[in-house]
């Protein structure tokens, strides 16, 4: 996770185990997309308009899907007063007191993860210096379920970056 922070996103390195977990459900559709004509073809049936079409729309929602989750990745910039010399330690508390456990917690970032409860796996980033806060909320990416990634609602991260603006 430590490798996971960026200047402007989380980045996952190209081709790693977790960067190919976060972006499957994009090559499932994309594969299944492409590999249909193919099987008819192999089939003898020839191309037919249903199966281009249905093919199609599947390269598109991958293509969307790899979109969407790329902005996900993306911080949400907020700026802070000044005054705030110990912001981590207003971060931590309210970290800790709704139940997030912190895997990391530097000079510049920490990163939680929620577990609380069932199917939900949220995982946040916030980068911090004295003008302003950067924060990302995303789908746990070790969990390995992509399609968990790309539908989920991070309802717990929503919660948490409330009860930040509040205490900040």
């Amino acid at each position: 996770m430590k490798n996971w922070v960026g200047k402007d996103s989380i980045y996952f390195k190209a081709w790693s185990g977790t960067w190919l977990s976060y972006y499957s459900a994009t090559f499932i559709f994309v594969a299944i997309g492409l590999l249909l004509p193919v099987i008819e073809l192999l089939k003898g049936k020839g191309f037919s308009s249903e199966i281009i079409l249905i093919s199609l729309i599947l390269i598109f929602l991958g293509f969307v899907s790899a979109l969407r989750l790329h902005r996900k990745l993306e911080y949400n910039y907020f700026i802070i007063d000044g005054q705030n010399d110990d912001i981590k330690l207003k971060i931590t508390q309210v970290l800790k007191v709704e139940g997030w456990q912190i895997k990391h917690n530097t000079k510049t970032y920490i990163q939680a993860v929620y577990r609380e409860q069932p199917f939900k796996f949220d995982m946040v980033t916030i980068v911090y210096n004295k003008k302003s806060l950067k924060f990302n909320s995303i789908h746990y990416p070790n969990v390995r379920n992509s399609f968990a990634i790309l539908l989920a609602r991070n309802s717990q991260s929503k919660k948490l970056l409330n009860l930040l603006k509040d205490c900040l």
